[in-house]
């Protein structure tokens, strides 16, 4: 009698092992998923990008709100012209305007972009229609001033 409940429960331990085994492993599919290289983010960037919302925010030592920005109600709506040569054009009024970026995945796996070799943004989603992208810049504990932090959100679209 033992044994035949020793043989229950181990088959009831391997069954459960593998049903975690197969539940666990499975990647996602999902195309909203983070590019793993910065191959596959390039390629997702290279397109005509207009600027649909965007808030530039800034706060105190306390974490209350000193400045609010809004970053979406330009006119015209600026279009943003990612190409594979490293290169993106800005056209909100008249010319074109030349920026140079890189792309890059940390090894923390965040995506990564950066402008003119001086400003970080992490694209916290893109897919084939929508990206979004984030900067927070704190201050250090011992500079003077009243701005802490500032955060900044811009979300794009798929032109």
């Amino acid at each position: 009698m033992k044994r035949k409940i020793r043989l229950i429960y181990f088959c009831q331990f391997m069954l459960l092992a593998l049903l975690m085994l197969s539940v666990g492993c499975k990647k996602s599919n999902n195309s909203d998923d983070q590019p793993e290289t910065a191959a596959a983010l390039k390629t997702k960037i290279v397109a005509k990008w207009k600027l649909v919302s965007g808030s530039y925010t800034e706060y105190d030592a306390k974490g209350a709100v000193v400045n609010t920005q809004d970053l979406s109600g330009q006119n015209p709506i600026p279009v943003y012209d990612f190409r594979e040569n490293d290169r993106y054009y800005v056209t909100d009024s008249g010319e074109p305007r030349e920026f140079f970026y890189t792309v890059s995945v940390t090894p923390e796996g965040k995506s990564r972009i950066l402008i003119d070799s001086s400003q970080y943004y992490d694209i916290t989603s893109i897919n084939g229609t929508d990206m979004t992208w984030t900067s927070e810049i704190k201050a250090a504990d011992d500079n003077p001033g009243t701005i802490r932090r500032a955060y900044t959100e811009v979300h794009f679209q798929k032109m």
